[in-house]
């Protein structure tokens, strides 16, 4: 499986949302910037559980279960301490210090490729943006109750680490 193609748009999608950060119940515009470039790739069908979260859905060509992926999107309020970067946060005071820029690339990426090869999907894929991880109660418990997830078999997230090696995927 060949993913090298994708790496050019998630390193741009990353940098776009760290140079780009909003706080938790303000992800207005990563939100949009996310499900206008998913509708660029082709992916057609969105719903907005919440106002600053996003739900992409990828129907594959056949019946099977339905298994969500789910990415963080909001900032924290912390300033950058790297300005040499073309892309450091153009927000003071505020910057994607925990990775979520990443988690939502990745996604972002995730659902391209499945978008792509969704002739070959059994069931269907279901991309969740999720807003305000990092402010308690949290987003999830607005997304869950808004039925957004029900008919959800499975769902995944995945958090980037600098514990591990490039490249290795550690499960729990």
């Amino acid at each position: 499986m060949e993913l090298k193609q994708y790496e050019e748009n998630m390193i741009r999608w990353r940098r776009h949302l760290h140079e780009n950060p909003e706080l938790p119940f303000h992800e207005y515009e990563t939100s949009k910037y996310i499900e206008q470039e998913l509708r660029n790739v082709g992916i057609e069908e969105f719903f907005k559980p919440t106002e600053t979260s996003l739900i992409a859905r990828i129907k594959g060509a056949k019946p099977g279960l339905t298994v969500g992926l789910r990415a963080d999107i909001d900032a924290l309020a912390v300033c950058e301490e790297r300005d040499d970067l073309d892309f450091a946060s153009s927000v003071d005071g505020v910057m994607h210090a925990c990775g979520h820029d990443a988690h939502a690339a990745m996604l972002m990426a995730a659902g391209q490729y499945i978008f792509e090869h969704k002739d070959e999907l059994e069931g269907e894929v279901v991309l969740v943006f999720q807003h305000a991880e990092e402010l308690p109660p949290g987003g999830a418990i607005e997304i869950i109750e808004s039925g957004a997830l029900d008919d959800l078999d499975f769902i995944f997230g995945q958090h980037v680490t600098s514990m591990l090696p490039v490249g290795s995927v550690a499960l729990n």
